[in-house]
């Protein structure tokens, strides 16, 4: 296993945004409406598995974690809100999360996750290289959520949560 963690209290303020900005860069997390004059609070811990799965942690304040960033190994991802109040938007959808639900999705896709208040979530990125192996027909994904409060995603979720 890797692991690394980022905290933006480890910078001077005036360079607590740029380093954010890097830090979620090396999730491959585009970062947009982030203030450069007073950045608060952003922390991530991150662990890589010997299969490439990432599972990361990551606390911040409002902001949204947005865009398509090409030249990524295909992967797919799953962002899990723990704690404040998010929206996931694509072309094809708003929807508002509430904590526990899962929203999902291939790398390079476009789509955008607003942080409206403070939040916590883990983040999951697995390679395609690692699942489409394990299924009889690799599948085509788009990005959706998952209701934490129904079926097998509230399973998923409380797993999810409990790794967290």
């Amino acid at each position: 296993m890797k692991a690394w963690s980022f905290s933006t209290d480890s910078h001077p303020r005036a360079e607590r945004a740029a380093a954010w900005r890097e830090a979620m860069s090396r999730l491959g997390l585009p970062i947009e409406g982030l203030s450069d004059a007073e950045p608060a609070s952003a922390s991530v811990v991150c662990l890589t598995s010997p299969l490439g799965i990432e599972f990361a942690l990551v606390e911040a304040g409002a902001q949204a974690i947005s865009g398509r960033r090409t030249g990524q190994p295909a992967a797919v991802w799953l962002a899990v809100l723990l704690s404040g109040d998010a929206l996931l938007v694509t072309e094809d959808l708003a929807e508002e999360l509430s904590p526990g639900d899962i929203a999902y999705g291939p790398t390079g896709e476009a789509a955008a996750l607003q942080l409206e208040t403070r939040c916590k979530l883990m983040f999951v990125r697995a390679p395609r290289v690692a699942l489409d192996h394990r299924l009889i027909a690799p599948f085509h994904l788009r990005v959706g959520r998952l209701d934490a409060a129904k079926g097998g995603a509230h399973i998923l979720s409380a797993l999810l949560r409990a790794t967290a």
